[in-house]
């Protein structure tokens, strides 16, 4: 038995668990551990047996009167924990009830949490035969979506197995989310407020292909990408709104302000005038929406029009060039080019201009 053991409390969510639920508390017990949390999430009632021989193991349970979801139900034992356990041990590891975690691999992640105080997330090796295909192709797909969109490369982005910090448990509290998609809405909070991340790799292991999951395909999936997508989606709305706030303006000002100069002059001095004012719509937008930055403007503001300019420079020498060599017609090239330079600079926006999290 180690100190780190002694010291973090386990909090397994289950619905309708069996026998291997069971098994996987005794020996937690056995292995160590003294607190043993256990979130019963509106479980069949033909479920309770099991419940009812953890409780007399000594775990605690804390029962849902229905099916919440995976999310709830880890908020549900975070805030538990907190109130009874916050100042007495210093964090607490998530498990899966259906037999997935090993008790070896359980206090592996439970010494490195003690270790270091970091978000630790036990990670399996996908690239392993006995991998069922859909969860080898979501996880892959979730590695690489978050390697795109937040730059950061975590082996597995799906696993349960996870050390939590007490600082971080309060965080857990406030990120939106009831099912599935809570804890990769807890991995984007991570990303985005730089908590730092150690990953320990563990036994893949998979009951009956997975077959007893509670995982909903489709609709889980659809939340689940839409938590990764989430960020980009309103960085792409601002990029919108801001051509149509540029627009707009551009059409006010010729029509009417600058109605009176010549074609030349109310062409330039509307296109200027509309651009700043969308220009600083775009940077406040991205800056207090998209990224929640929290430097001082002046920190943020000259890197923005840096880019802007960069990425106009860009632009118009890579249409140039490609025009020049292959000779299509300039609007496809720029509108492909322009939808390149976009990402990457939401890319550079979140890793550069707007970094104070990070």
């Amino acid at each position: 038995m180690t100190e780190a053991v002694k010291g973090v409390a386990i909090l397994i969510p289950s619905l309708n668990p069996d026998n291997l639920f069971t098994e996987y508390v005794k020996s937690l017990f056995e292995a160590g551990f003294e607190h043993i949390l256990v979130v019963d999430d509106g479980s069949r009632d033909d479920c309770k047996i099991y419940f009812e021989q953890a409780k007399d193991m000594g775990a605690e349970i804390i029962t849902h009167d229905r099916n919440y979801g995976k999310g709830h139900g880890l908020k549900t034992g975070f805030k538990y924990y907190l109130e009874h356990y916050g100042d007495m041990l210093c964090g607490v590891v998530t498990a899966d009830a259906d037999g997935q975690h090993s008790v070896s691999d359980t206090v592996k992640v439970a010494e490195k949490l003690a270790e270091t105080g970091s978000f630790v997330l036990g990670c399996r090796d996908f690239s392993l035969d006995n991998v069922p295909p859909k969860s080898r192709f979501g996880n892959n797909s979730t590695i690489a979506a978050t390697k795109l969109f937040f730059g950061k490369s975590i082996g597995d982005t799906q696993t349960g197995l996870r050390g939590i910090s007490n600082d971080f448990a309060e965080r857990c509290l406030k990120i939106p989310g009831e099912r599935f998609e809570y804890e990769m809405a807890m991995l984007v909070d991570a990303f985005r407020e730089n908590v730092p991340i150690v990953e320990v790799p563990i036994e893949t292991i998979y009951i009956n292909s997975n077959r007893e999951t509670h995982f909903s395909p489709v609709k889980d999936s659809i939340k689940i990408y839409f938590v990764i997508l989430r960020y980009f989606i309103l960085f792409s709305l601002s990029g919108i709104l801001s051509y149509l706030i540029d627009i707009g303006l551009f059409a006010a000002f010729s029509k009417l302000v600058f109605a009176g100069f010549a074609t030349g002059q109310n062409i330039y001095w509307s296109t200027v005038v509309a651009r700043v004012l969308s220009s600083l719509f775009n940077y406040n937008m991205n800056r207090k929406t998209v990224f929640a930055d929290n430097t001082k403007v002046g920190q943020t503001i000259w890197k923005y029009y840096l880019l802007c300019a960069v990425q106009l420079l860009c632009s118009a020498t890579i249409v140039y060039g490609v025009h020049q060599v292959l000779k299509i017609d300039t609007v496809i090239i720029k509108s492909v080019v322009d939808i390149v330079l976009f990402l990457v600079s939401y890319r550079i926006q979140h890793r550069w201009v707007f970094k104070s999290n990070d």
